[in-house]
């Protein structure tokens, strides 16, 4: 077992691909096409044994490149987790269809909160994108909003 802060590094010489194994609390992995490993950081890290933070040596470009622009995935994976399309259907593709709608409207709310204009909470980005594609294909809304209610009358 190698000790924490261990890496291991190989280039692929047909087209240069850095892979990257390094030893922190589990083995991470990862390959890079933009980043090297000349540069060696430290990272703090809590030590069970030791009972104390500790120091320990990972390759500076690629675990750090990864940990600056992690975080906006780790947003969207939870707002895509908060308003998730709520239909089933049978199919096999029919999951990944919805989660590409999720992830666009996701998307563009979040460009939406960013042009300056007064914010607004996702759902409420949502109703407004399912209100001008029912305006913009005439839908009258009463009259959706009325045979719902007739539907829940029938349940």
């Amino acid at each position: 077992m190698f000790d924490r802060g261990y890496f291991e590094t190989a280039i692929e010489k047909i087209d240069g691909q850095l892979y990257v194994r390094w030893m922190d609390n589990v083995v991470v992995t990862m390959v890079s096409s933009s980043c090297g490993t000349q540069e060696k950081g430290h990272v703090k890290r809590f030590s069970q044994q030791q009972r104390r933070n500790i120091m320990i040596l990972r390759p500076k470009l690629i675990i750090a490149k990864y940990n600056t622009y992690m975080g906006s995935t780790d947003q969207m994976d939870q707002n895509l987790s908060c308003y998730r399309i709520g239909i089933r259907g049978k199919r096999w593709y029919w999951p990944i269809l919805t989660w590409m709608f999720d992830v666009a409207l996701q998307n563009s709310w979040v460009l939406y909160n960013r042009t300056g204009r007064p914010k607004i909470s996702q759902p409420e980005f949502k109703r407004e994108v399912a209100n001008v594609y029912l305006k913009k294909y005439k839908f009258n809304l009463k009259e959706l909003a009325d045979h719902q209610l007739h539907l829940d009358d029938i349940r």
